[in-house]
């Protein structure tokens, strides 16, 4: 893409501005209290860059000690069966720092210090590769079969039809609650499954009144939302990147149903991640709807092992196509532009894309719930978990993922997102009308898409 003489030049320019500007934000946050931080990065590159000279390897940005850049090594592991030399050498990034290298690369025209791989959010993958289609590998004839991947994850990394990236985490929606607390309503979890909003309003009312809890807890977030939204089969977009708020079906479904579940006691807002996850283990709630990563959270209060278990979030009756699997979170592998991308494609097909022995491997080890459908049939994926009941919550999570509507991410989710989570605010306060709100909200995010 010529960025000077395309048209919308201006709009691109303004977003490159806007990356630049948001990722230095965020670096500078997160580079607080990490004295050192950058030399030990470019020492680990350089590490890394003489270790390639003895054999094959390829280079990947992605961040997080404990869950990424292990499945990456991890994944690597299996791929040397293949090639006993191979190596990879991950220079670990928050995803601030990614946009950042990547948007300043890109406009000082610097590819060649791209690495072969980066790991990208899948609400981002769009935005960048509209903006930079010339640095992205187009993988829809590379060999991957993406049809072993839940559908949604692959619309994700989707453009104008041709696929750019390699699913890898899942966020899949899922509701998740104190079994002993809902015993003393009568009820059980099974009942709460592949209901409708209004049949699930109508049990969990009783549920309230009972315990005297909530029966669910969110963060002031958009987490909730999103879910709710996805599942709805909208999103903020049209599938041509149009925006759409103020018609959009199931966002005004989303409103509704979420002041109603607020005005009847049974969803509670937490003002922070603090309180909010202090809730899951205080007893202050029967439970709570959002992506499957929670359940690591979950986890880390072994008393409470036996008394959670999980359903499937409620469905939006009225609207064709809803389900009752949402999505929040996620990110994929995206495999960039370099003289080496035929061996981080391979590498990719032989292991994220075509191993279940390797997400298998990685449930145990990170508790990393995958994308990759034929893990299902996998034995971690089989096994019942008895911190949940004996569940066998994992390939729960697979299947529910497989149900998860396609929707468009577009360019500008973040911007959207923002604004609906203040609409939702005025509507559900009184504040505003839902017209109002959601008229406001795409005012608002068509001025800053201009």
């Amino acid at each position: 893409m010529n960025h000077k003489d395309s048209k919308g030049g201006r709009k691109v320019k303004k977003i490159i501005v806007w990356l630049l500007a948001a990722a230095a934000a965020g670096s500078l946050a997160a580079c607080a209290g990490q004295e050192g931080g950058a030399q030990q990065n470019a020492a680990a590159e350089a590490k890394g860059k003489a270790e390639a000279d003895d054999g094959e390897s390829v280079s990947i940005w992605c961040w997080d000690e404990t869950f990424n850049i292990p499945a990456a090594e991890a994944a690597a592991d299996i791929y040397r069966e293949k090639a006993p030399d191979f190596q990879v050498e991950i220079t670990n990034l928050s995803f601030d720092d990614i946009v950042t290298r990547l948007t300043t690369a890109a406009a000082g025209g610097q590819e060649d210090t791209f690495p072969d791989i980066m790991l990208m959010s899948d609400t981002n993958i769009k935005k960048f590769v509209t903006l930079y289609p010339e640095y992205f590998a187009d993988l829809t004839e590379s060999g991957i079969d993406f049809s072993q991947f839940a559908d949604y994850k692959v619309e994700a990394g989707t453009v104008n039809g041709r696929v750019y990236g390699v699913p890898f985490d899942n966020g899949a929606s899922i509701a998740v609650y104190r079994t002993d607390l809902l015993e003393k309503a009568g009820l059980t979890v099974e009942e709460l499954a592949d209901l409708t909003w209004d049949e699930y309003i109508e049990k969990a009312a009783p549920v309230v009144e009972k315990t005297g809890l909530p029966m669910l807890i969110t963060a002031d977030n958009n987490q909730l939302i999103n879910c709710m939204l996805q599942s709805s089969g909208y999103w903020y977009f049209e599938e041509d990147g149009t925006l759409n708020l103020k018609n959009n079906e199931g966002l005004r479904a989303v409103f509704e149903t979420y002041k109603k579940l607020m005005d009847t006691g049974i969803l509670q807002i937490r003002a922070d991640m603090e309180s909010y996850y202090s809730s899951f283990f205080d007893g202050s709630a029967v439970g709570m709807m959002n992506a499957c990563w929670i359940m690591n959270t979950l986890k880390k209060d072994e008393s409470l092992s036996g008394k959670w278990a999980i359903a499937n979030m409620p469905r939006f009756s009225d609207i064709e196509g809803a389900s009752n699997s949402g999505n929040t979170g996620g990110s994929s592998w995206i495999v960039m532009n370099t003289e080496n991308k035929e061996l981080a494609i391979d590498y990719l097909n032989h292991t994220f894309a075509g191993s279940p022995e390797l997400y298998n491997e990685l449930l145990k080890e990170i508790s990393a719930v995958a994308t990759y459908l034929p893990a299902k049939d996998q034995p971690n994926y089989q096994e019942s978990q008895p911190f949940y009941g004996g569940q066998p919550v994992f390939k729960m999570i697979l299947e529910y993922s497989d149900t998860v509507p396609r929707v468009n991410y577009g360019i500008y989710t973040a911007e959207a997102a923002d604004a609906v989570k203040t609409a939702l605010t005025e509507y559900r306060t009184g504040a505003a009308d839902l017209d109002a709100a959601l008229e406001q909200a795409e005012q608002n995010v068509s001025f800053l898409m201009q």
